[in-house]
């Protein structure tokens, strides 16, 4: 169903201006074609810079959200995303699901599309709205894949611990559902990364090792535990493996690792590892450049940048 949907809006994304006169002349004479509207909401999510035709694609968005929010096609980003560039825009959206939310609560495919709505501007709402779906279908792996998901996006905003601890029984809860149990692993590694609860943080970062060949988050963990243990030599091997192109930049725990040895005097093992960093990481070498200077001239600088 769902790639129904974005077959649906791909038509759209495709058409020229001509056939979209047409579509619109037969919208205005029923003017509840479903079709044509998602048709329309394709086109103008990917021709939206003008006024004109942002305030098409919103009328047609707001439309689907009010007659079928079940649609395959409202599931995809594509479709609602640009939205959520303007603060009225949001509001708006925003609106319309929680007004549908209030009496069709048990529908499945609404739930997951305002839950894929939420998770760009409130990914908690989007796990109450996903687990909403789950427990009319427990067992439906694509609703658990989204619920692992939007565990990933939400992980690193949630301030309390009851939170944590609440997205922690969430994720034990998905772990036999999902198709890839590394996003809901690396989730929980994050989490007791965060609580500092070392034993489980060894346990999931060996996990992960064991499916995936390299994880800079999980190299970057078990350092952290070695060096918690005492085991210097241990912890700089980790350090060092960590470099990891393809999951580098996506780790909230960059330069966990290298914070600490530097703290404990190991500056020659983290300037070394700053050169290593300069290939994976192009768009920060002059962040790599100056730490590097201040090492050398005995300093600890704090290794930290919004990514």
């Amino acid at each position: 169903m769902r790639l129904d949907g974005i077959k649906r809006l791909d038509e759209g994304r495709s058409l020229n201006p001509s056939d979209i006169h047409d579509i619109e002349q037969k919208v205005t004479k029923n003017p509840n074609n479903c079709e044509d509207r998602v048709r329309l909401l394709g086109y103008y999510t990917r021709h939206s810079s003008s006024k004109q035709n942002h305030e098409k694609w919103l009328q047609n968005c707001l439309w689907l959200i009010s007659k079928h929010a079940e649609h395959p096609s409202l599931f995809w980003p594509e479709a609602q995303l640009i939205g959520t560039f303007s603060e009225q825009r949001t509001q708006q959206l925003q609106s319309a699901w929680e007004k549908v939310l209030l009496t069709r609560k048990r529908d499945v495919d609404i739930l997951s599309n305002a839950a894929s709505f939420f998770s760009t501007i409130d990914p908690m709402q989007s796990i109450k709205l996903i687990s909403e779906a789950r427990a009319i279908e427990p067992d439906t792996t694509e609703l658990a894949d989204d619920c692992a998901l939007y565990l990933s996006l939400v992980v690193n905003k949630v301030s309390t611990s009851e939170e944590d601890q609440f997205l922690l029984s969430l994720a034990d809860n998905l772990l036999p559902k999902v198709s890839n149990e590394l996003t809901v692993l690396e989730t929980q590694l994050k989490l007791y990364l965060k609580q500092l609860s070392l034993p489980q943080v060894k346990e999931k970062a060996l996990k992960i090792l064991e499916l995936k060949s390299s994880s800079h988050l999980a190299h970057t963990a078990l350092g952290l535990v070695y060096l918690e243990e005492g085991a210097i030599i241990q912890a700089k091997e980790e350090l060092m493996r960590s470099v990891d192109s393809k999951s580098f930049y996506s780790s909230p725990f960059q330069f966990a690792l290298a914070q600490k040895l530097l703290s404990a005097g190991e500056k020659n093992v983290v300037c070394q590892y700053l050169a290593k960093c300069w290939k994976v990481w192009p768009g920060g070498r002059q962040f790599l450049i100056i730490w590097t200077i201040l090492i050398r001239f005995g300093l600890k600088p704090s290794m930290k940048v919004g990514f």
